[in-house]
Order: C-alpha cells, then structure tokens, then sequence
C-alpha cells in the first residue's frame, strides 16, 4: 500500500520511550472485589425475601386457622337450623292439634336422642308440662323473641347437667301464650368430634355460649362443660364476630385461638385453638428449610465463582507471555493481537506494554484500517444473513414512506427486493391495512399489517422502526425491520375458533349459535324468515353405557357429518350440549321447507352406524320453531323448539313437531305439577287407602294399600296418575319409603289383619341396596314379622328392570316378606321370568281375563304345579274360581275400604289412613 510505504520511509527508528510507572493491582484481587461487590446486593435481598417470606408464613398459617373455626362455624349453625326446623314442624304439628306433647316425645325417643325432651312452658307458668318447667326469664325472652331462640346454659333442676333450650312460640286456640322447648344435656346438643388423643400437641376445638361458659370441647368435653373459658374477657373485650388471639387452655397450655362467633344465636362463639409450640413450627420449618438451601447455594456460587476466576486469570498470563512473544518476532511479520489501552490491572499493564513494544515497527495505521473494514464487512455479513433467513426485514426509508434500501424482502414474499424500494412495498399491504395506515408519531414506530407473498398468500407483518437523529434536529431516515407474525395471528385466531366451536365436533357452540341465531332473528324482521330446529339423539346414553365413550365420541362425530351433508351453505348446525343439536335453517321459503329439512335429519340419522366394529342404531326427535317478524328473543326460540321437541318426544320420538301456543301453557301446567307434587312431600297430601283381599268365599285375606294423593284442588288422585311425574323428578324413592313406613306401622296396630299388599315398583329404579335398606328400615321400626307383609312389582317395572327385580325378589324371600307380581298379561313377555322368580302371589292383568278362558287356566295350571296363589282384581269371586278350578286358591281385590273399616293407626306425625 503506498501510502503506508511512504510513511514508513520518513519515519526514523527511534528508541521506545520508557513506560510511565503507575500503581496497578493484581487481577485475582479485582476479581474477588466484582464478586463481593455482586453477591452483597443478592445476600441482602434474599434476606429481605425471607423476612416478607416470615411474615407469609405467619400470615397463611393464622388463615389457615381462621378457615377452620368459619368451616366449624357454617357446619354447626347449619346443625342448629336442622334442630331449629325439627321444632318449627313439631310446633306446627302440637299447635294445629295433630299430634300431642306426649306422643312429640315418644317420636323424639324413637330417634335415640339420648335426654333430648320437649317442654311446654306458659307465659303465666299453668298448665300441664312434658318435664320440669323452664326459668322464668328463659320463657319471657322466648316468647318476646318471637321465632326460633336458642338459650344459654342452664341447669334444669338440681344434680342434673347443664342443658340448652332451643325454643319457638307455641300459639294455642286459646289465645294464651306458650314456648315449646327442645331441652338438651350441652353435650348432646351439637355433634363435636372427640380428639383421638389426649395429647396437648393436637388441635383444639371448643364451643361457648353467649356467657363464655363451655357447651362443647373435643377434649374433656363432659368434664369441662360448663366451666368459664379461659381468656374470655380478652375475647369479648375485641368485640368483633371473629378474630384471633393468644389465649390459655384449661390445662394451661399456650395456644393461638381463632374465634368465629355463632348466627342466630346469643352470642355463641366457636373457637379452634392450635399449640403455639405446633402453630409457630408451621411457618417457621419453611423458612429453616429455605435458609439452609440459600446457604448451600451461595456456597455453590463461591465455589463456581472461585473457579471461574481461575479460569479467567490463567488465560490472561497466557496471554501475556503470548505478546511477549510478539514483540520478540522478527521484523515484517505482523502481529495478530490488537493493541490494549492501559490497565491498573498488572497482567493487562504487562500485556500492553509487550504489545506496544512487539507493534512499533509494524504499519499500525494501514493495520488499522485493514482490521476495521473487515469488521465492517463481517458485520454487513452478519445482518445480511439474519435478513436472509426470513425472520426479518431491514429497511431503511424517509418520512414519507419511501424505502432506500431493504434486505430480506424476496425471502418474506418471494419478489425481489429492488421490488419493495420506493412505494413498493405499500402494493402488497392489504387494502383494508392500507386505509388504517397512519404516518408515525415521535420517533418510533411499531404496527401490524398483512402483505400479499408471491402465491396470492397472506402474511402478517410487525413493523418497527425508529427515525435516525441529526445535529439539526431533523428527520431525514428511518431504520427499522419487518418480522414475521404470521404464526402468532394463527394461534390467536385458534384460540378464538376454540372459543366459539365444540372442541369434540368442531361444531359451533352455544355461544356462537346464539350470535347467530339473533343474526338470524334481525334478518326475519327484514322479511327474511328461517326456522330453529332443535335435535335431541334417541337411546345415545345406551351406546356411551354399553360401548364406552370413546365409541359415543366417534357416534357424535357421524351424526355431525351427516347433519352438514343435509344443510345449505347458508345454514348453521350446532352443538350445544352432550347429544344436542340445533340448526337455523336461513332464509326459509315455508314451513314446509322446514318440516321437509326435519325429516331428512331424522331419516338420516337414525340410518345404521358402523361404530368400531359394532352396528349400532339411534334414532333423533326434532322440535321446529319457525322465525317469521323477528319479534322473540333467542332465548324464547330455543324455549320453543325445546318445547316442539319434547311434545315430539311424548308422541313416541324418531318424529318432529312444530311449536304451538298451547305448548307453552301445557309445560307451564307441568311445571305447576311438579311444584306441587314437590310440595305435597312437605305438607303430608299423601295417604293410603286399604282395598280387602277376600278369597272364593269371601274370607279376608289382608288387605292391599293403595298410595294416593289428596290434592287440594283436583281432590283424589290415585298413584297412576302422578308416580311417572314422581319417577321423573327423583321423587318416587321418597314416596315409596314412606308408604312402607305407613303400611308397616298400620299393620303392626291391625293384629286381626293377616298381611298387607304394597306396590314397590318405582322402587326398582332406585338399586337392590337402597329398597332393601327401606324395607328393614319400615320393618324394623314398626317391629312387624315379615310374612305379614306382602311387597308387589308389575309387570312392566319387571320387563324395565329384570335384573334388579330379581335380586329384590331373591332376597324378600330370603327375609321372609312375601311377593307379588301384578298386572300379568299385559306386556305378554315375562312368563319366562315368571318361572324364575320367587313370587308368592300373580295378579292377572284384566286383559288377560277378557281373553278368553284358556289362557286364565294354564295361567292357573302354572300357578298351581309353583304354589302361587292367582289374584285378579274388580271380578268375580266365582268367575275366576270356575275358570282357575275348585281347588286353585284366589285372592280377589275389592274396592278400598272406608277410613273407619279398617282400625287407622293414628300415631305420631304420620297423616291418619283414608
């Protein structure tokens, strides 16, 4: 190079002037100064982190203890209103003249309350009373308090336990006031689960009353009942409904005590209190934990550090006998090592000075220069190969827009680059991005927009960019890059169709049928009329019990293929729950159309399935709700369809129906039913009517109970006419178990009676183990001898359940309850069972009868060669014996005897016999 030549050549050699001494450290001594300087921050926040870690934990674990005493709280004030409601009824029943104080305690007894009585008290302290009167104050404030009161401790006479009353206003015909009393040993009162151990380590839970005296303890509770708890003062001096303190036990024990104090009630406080020896190792074994792991990182820190100085520190002396090896090199052969500025550092100072002194014949600045513009190309290599690979754009431009130069353009879209300077680039923006484009704002710039690839693709973009500062202060450049968000606009539109659409059917979903449909109903009051046609898949819930979900999952999947074969373009299908469907069929020419779409769905749908090998069969019912003026809401569309689709369903499903305004009033109605057959469980409607089993001759031989319902309105109604309501709504279990309550406890009373028939079918849907438990239940508690009582099952409940049906039947006779079958003939299919099952009576349907005389005699024959008595109901006695035979024994059911035919029970709450 001839300009380094030249200088060179008037450039005399001239000796090195000596290097100035400075003051230098060694570099080991730096280094350890960085890591001390480093690590004092780090120690000091992590022990301002353990600190507020402390007070965390102190703070979770007094939360902790809070949430306990609530929980306690909200269980036992939920005990006390079972209490409270078991009165309020009790008192209901004495007030009304049902049932007397008496026969209340004898119910109460039968429960195994333990010393649990009820007490009468009046106002001016006459009349007769169940136990020992209360006190007088105790009276007085119950009656003032006018609903359901519960009293502090008090000790009812002498040598007796502290008790509590638990009280409600008691109005009498007479007009005189009175307090009917629930009164309670304080131990029996509420259900406090014993501690396991007597150890003081363990949690302690304990309940006061309004006066700080103990009502219930897990610990020593029989003992201690009664006693002041300690540190009550401190508790009410808070006088807060909740809170925490350090308080002592009886034992004299430290604990931290949480208190929540009782609803409805005068004062009681529940209180959990936790050994402040276990409380403070709650939170304080954490923070030991957390410390001694913070040592042994910082140690591992020290030790990594001390090696990485080492690490550092040899290179550097390495280095230093490599440029003292430079500078000894002979003269012409250039250096590789850069010259280093001075150090106080002694190895850098040592290094400078042998490179400075191997470098002072060399042409430092031709070097120089040489070095810099390799660097400048190796940078201009890097970005140009970062641009290249498509993750960005480098561009610069001039405030209106203009590019100058870009750099990986061709790779993002696939045109050239040259294509994208100038206004280029602004060709290939979206025309919706070009008229949201604004000119940036400061000196930076950040926005999102699509551009148009080579393919006829769209790719969205981010830009960013910043304007490039001046002396003058004004704007000239802009530099910046494009990067590819293309990826994340995918995700994000993902997780909106997510959103929107089932995840199983890629069905739209509730929500997005709603937008639609009101999209729909605003297109119908523009004159555009559609339908709503609401889908429900018949037998669906066999095929997920038998072949299991995942073959259910690949059954919803068909069904959802052929609904999109059967709909327009224009048309939305949707699932909007388990085996629910709906469509909007928009625009709609007529309803015609409409009931044309339903049967297509329908036929199609309940075409055969090749579900995992197994050909499996469903069917569909469909409801239609027309959309005509676009006047009813979403809401009230789907209403209606769901109400076509039910009246579809009663007229044997696998059809459709349209809406009509009379459905509407007919669900309304059976809604109407519904409350009051809920409410009629409450009020006691339900009685039993008694219908003789005479025989041939016309000897008694029991008597069958007949459940029914006395309706407020609609007067008697018999069980046919309201069980399947009651099945439907979960009811029919109740209803049974009270029958055979009633029926047992009737009997028991009716000694001259030999048995009693009952109807269980309903039952039978409910399991073996649940009608077995009522069974003993009714037996047990009326102490009745199972042969006397007689349980039935028709026809049809045995065809619904033969397996459940059978194992019933097995155990009854086992237990030694008699059995029935009734209603036989009528499904025509259960001869089969028949000849399986343990029964001892068969009731013949009253078709069979009108059949004819031969299937009544090999029904007769049958029952003969198995010992079952034949039954028929509403014949004649001689009718059926002729055509049984003289010596077939019959049991011939009359119609239900009067109240005062049959001796009636009349005990406790049970309503009396009709």
């Amino acid at each position: 190079m001839p300009r380094s030549s030249e200088a060179q050549q008037h450039e005399p050699d001239a000796p090195t002037a000596p290097p100035v001494p400075t003051r230098t450290v060694r570099l080991r001594t730096v280094l350890v100064a960085l890591l001390v300087a480093a690590v004092a921050p780090a120690l000091g926040m992590a022990a301002f982190a353990l600190w507020q870690s402390a007070d965390a934990q102190r703070q979770a674990s007094a939360s902790r203890l809070a949430d306990t005493a609530r929980a306690l709280a909200h269980t036992l004030e939920g005990e006390l209103k079972t209490k409270a409601s078991l009165l309020q009824a009790m008192a209901s029943g004495i007030g009304s003249g049902g049932i007397g104080l008496a026969q209340a305690q004898a119910w109460l007894d039968g429960l195994r309350t333990g010393q649990a009585r009820f007490v009468l008290s009046y106002e001016d302290g006459a009349g007769p009373s169940a136990a020992p009167a209360l006190p007088p104050q105790l009276v007085r404030d119950g009656l003032r308090h006018g609903g359901v009161s519960l009293s502090d401790l008090f000790i009812p006479a002498a040598g007796e336990a502290p008790a509590v009353a638990l009280s409600v206003p008691l109005p009498l015909q007479e007009g005189q006031a009175a307090l009917l009393s629930l009164v309670q040993p304080a131990t029996q009162l509420l259900s406090l689960a014993p501690q396991r151990t007597r150890t003081e380590e363990a949690l302690l839970v304990a309940v006061t009353d309004g006066q700080g005296r103990l009502v219930a303890r897990s610990r020593d509770g029989n003992r201690l009942v009664g006693q002041q708890m300690p540190d009550w003062n401190r508790l009410k001096a808070a006088n807060m409904r909740s809170g925490q303190i350090d308080a002592t036990t009886a034992e004299g024990g430290r604990v931290v005590l949480s208190y929540e104090t009782l609803a409805a009630t005068p004062g009681w406080v529940v209180a959990v209190a936790e050994p402040r020896t276990l409380f403070d190792q709650t939170w304080q074994r954490p923070l030991l934990q957390l410390a001694a792991a913070g040592a042994i990182g910082t140690l591992v820190a020290l030790l990594a550090a001390a090696w990485l100085s080492r690490t550092i520190v040899r290179p550097v002396h390495d280095l230093a006998r490599n440029a003292e090896a430079v500078a000894a090199a002979p003269d012409g052969q250039v250096p590789s090592l850069a010259l280093a500025r001075p150090s106080a550092i002694t190895e850098f100072e040592s290094m400078r000075h042998s490179i400075e002194a191997a470098q002072a014949a060399l042409h430092a600045r031709a070097e120089t220069e040489r070095r810099n513009s390799a660097a400048l190309a190796l940078n201009a290599l890097r970005y140009r190969t970062l641009a290249r690979t498509g993750a960005v754009v480098l561009w610069r431009g001039t405030p209106d827009g203009r590019l100058t130069a870009v750099d990986g353009w061709s790779l993002l879209t696939g045109e050239p680059d040259e294509a994208a300077l100038g206004h280029g680039w602004q060709r290939r923006m979206h025309p919706e991005d070009q008229v949201a484009l604004q000119p940036p704002a400061g000196t930076h710039m950040d926005l999102e927009f699509r551009v148009a690839r080579a393919d006829g693709s769209w790719c969205w973009v981010r830009g960013r960019g910043a304007a490039v500062p001046s002396d003058d202060g004004v704007v000239r450049e802009w530099v910046g890059v494009l990067e590819d968000v293309s990826e994340r606009h995918r995700a994000q539109a993902r997780v909106a169709h997510m959103a929107l659409h089932d995840a199983l059917t890629d069905l739209p979903n509730r929500v997005e049928f709603r937008n639609r449909l009101n999209a729909a109903i605003r297109r119908a009051g523009r004159g555009e009329a559609g339908a709503v046609l609401y889908i429900d898949l018949d037998r669906f819930k066999a095929v997920n019990d038998t072949l299991g979900h995942p073959a259910g999952d690949a059954l919803l999947l068909a069904v959802t293929a052929r609904l999109r074969a059967l709909l327009r373009q224009d048309d939305t299908v949707a699932r909007l729950a388990g085996d629910e469907f709906a469509i909007i069929q928009s625009p709609l020419g007529s309803p015609a159309a409409a009931a044309g779409l339903a049967e297509r769905v329908v036929r199609s749908l309940s075409a055969p399935y090749d579900i995992a090998g197994h050909r499996v069969l469903i069917g569909a019912s469909v409801g239609i709700m027309p959309i005509q003026d676009g006047r009813h809401s979403a809401d009230q569309l789907l209403k209606y369809a769901d109400l076509a689709l039910y009246r579809a369903k009663q007229e044997g499903r696998g059809r459709y129906a349209f809406f009509e305004p009379g459905m509407d009033a007919r669900m309304q109605a059976r809604r109407q039913a519904e409350l009051e057959l809920r409410d009629a469980l409450e009020r006691g409607e339900f009685a039993l009517a008694y219908a003789p089993l005479v025989d041939a001759a016309r000897r008694l031989c029991g008597v069958a109970a007949l459940l029914h319902w006395n309706h407020p309105r609609r007067g008697h109604l018999p069980a046919a006419e309201f069980m399947p309501l009651a099945d439907e709504l979960g009811l029919s279990g109740r209803l049974v178990e009270w029958a055979l309550a009633r029926t047992c406890h009737e009997l028991a009373a009716w000694p001259d009676c030999p048995k009693a028939a009952l109807d269980i079918s309903p039952a039978l849907r409910w399991g073996v183990p649940m009608a077995q438990r009522w069974i003993e239940q009714a037996l047990g508690s009326a102490a009745l001898a199972p042969p006397r009582l007689e349980l039935e099952i028709t026809e049809c409940a045995l065809m619904a359940y033969p397996e459940t049906a059978g194992r019933l039947l097995q155990l009854l006779r086992a237990r030694g309850v008699r059995t029935a079958l009734t209603g036989f003939g009528a499904a025509r299919s259960a001869l089969g069972l028949l000849l399986q099952l343990p029964v001892d009576r068969l009731q013949l349907d009253p078709a069979l009868l009108q059949g004819g005389p031969a299937g009544v005699q090999a029904m007769a024959l049958l029952c003969a060669q198995r010992g079952i008595v034949l039954g028929a109901e509403g014949v004649d006695g001689d009718a059926l014996a002729a055509l049984a035979g003289p010596h077939m024994p019959v049991e011939l059911q009359d119609h239900p005897c009067a109240a005062e035919a049959v001796p009636p029970a009349g005990h406790g709450l049970l309503p009396a016999a009709a």
